[in-house]
Formats: C-alpha cells, sequence, structure tokens
C-alpha cells in the first residue's frame, strides 16, 4: 500500500518560522552569492567540478514535491552545491488564488528550514497576473539576490507582458541586488540599475555539450 504522504505530514512546522506579513509566509534571509552555474535539482549529481553552483527548481512540480513532503529525509539531496533556490512551486493563471497563496508559503518554509541548517539559499519569484502580486514577493529579504525563470516566454507575448509587468513590481518591493535569470533573456527590463546575469538552460547545456563533442562550433 502507498504510504499516505499527509500521516507523515507535521502541521505543527506551519508555524515554524517567524513572518512579517498577514499572510503568515515566513521570511528568507537570502544571499549575495552570485553562482558561477546553476544545476537542475533532478541532475544534482553533475554538479561542475569548477566553479560555484546553485542547484534550482525550474521543471515540473512532481518531480520535486517531494522535498515537500519529506524536508528532513530529502535534506542531504540539497546540500550538494554551494547554494540552493528556493523550489519553483507554480503560480498558474487557473490556479485557485489560495493555491498560488500556499504555493509561496511552502517554497519560503523550505527555504527557512535550509537555511536553518546551514544552507545558503537563493530565494525563487514567481508570480503571475496583477491578483498574485500582494503575496507573490512576500517571504523574501529586501536586497537579497534572487533568481527567476523565463523559460517559454519569447514563443508568448501575452505571459511575456504579463511577466515584464509582474517584474517590474518584483524590482519595486524587492529591490534585489542581483537577479539571476534562468533561461530566455527576452529583453528583461532594467530599473534602478539592478543586475541581471542570465544562465543557460540544461537543454541549451546538453545542446552546447553534443555540439563541442562533436567538433562543431558552439554559438
Amino acid at each position: 500500500m502507498a504510504k499516505d504522504p499527509l500521516r507523515a505530514f507535521d502541521p505543527a512546522r506551519w508555524a515554524a518560522f517567524p513572518s512579517t506579513n498577514r499572510y503568515g509566509i515566513p521570511t528568507v534571509r537570502g544571499t549575495s552569492l552570485v553562482p558561477d552555474h546553476l544545476v537542475p535539482y533532478h541532475t544534482r549529481d553533475r554538479v561542475p567540478a569548477t566553479g560555484t553552483s546553485a542547484l534550482h527548481f525550474f521543471t515540473d512540480d512532481h518531480l520535486f514535491e517531494h522535498v515537500w513532503w519529506s524536508p528532513e529525509k530529502t535534506l542531504e539531496r540539497v546540500t550538494g552545491a554551494a547554494a540552493v533556490c528556493t523550489p519553483d512551486f507554480s503560480q498558474y493563471h487557473h490556479y485557485p488564488l489560495a493555491g498560488r497563496i500556499w504555493n509561496v508559503y511552502r517554497k519560503c518554509w523550505l527555504g527557512c528550514y535550509w537555511e536553518a541548517h546551514g544552507l545558503t539559499v537563493i530565494p525563487t519569484v514567481t508570480w503571475a497576473g496583477p491578483e498574485s502580486w500582494d503575496f507573490a514577493f512576500r517571504g523574501v529579504q529586501r536586497g537579497s539576490v534572487v533568481v527567476a525563470g523565463t523559460i517559454g516566454l519569447e514563443q508568448d507575448s501575452f505571459y511575456w507582458n504579463i511577466w515584464r509587468s509582474g517584474y517590474l513590481e518584483m524590482l519595486r518591493q524587492i529591490d534585489p541586488a542581483v537577479v539571476l535569470i534562468y533561461g530566455e533573456n527576452p529583453r528583461v527590463p532594467t530599473r534602478h540599475g539592478v543586475e541581471t546575469r542570465r544562465y543557460p538552460t540544461a537543454t541549451e547545456t546538453l545542446r552546447a555539450t553534443r555540439k563541442a563533442r562533436s567538433g562543431e562550433e558552439v554559438v
């Protein structure tokens, strides 16, 4: 019989970390670290031997839900790099508002949990439309380095415009030291001189590796 995740879930941890907002979302201290590489959580055994790396969760939610349900058992899985990004739990427009708030809570709770165990944590920022702006950026210390994903935005002008508006609001609310961009860099707007740094996706990295092995020029 499959194990019921609710039986292993400890409700007491819901209030384990302090919050300064009305949603009860705890605040991740964040970091000033700008890693050399962003590595997908599910390929954490391939962390580059040189430079600093951070594990990220820009992939389907079902591939990392277990870090929420079993944070104690999965702690060692996120300790193999210099830093770990908070999980990118989805903020889809069709999700109920309560579910989206819950996903922000879970993301920040895990960030605080990892920090409490000595890990360096980079807050992941994810948002939907303007209705999400009141809660989507909660739980992130102002001035921290943050990371955002842009996968697929170049192919969809509707979602790009939503993302762009939310990005500018994020800059206003969080005032990050640096924004790490995972994915395409489709005219990411600048404001207040905030630095951005783009990282290639796993697909881009794989393609470049294959070209290098075949002797082709990597563009």
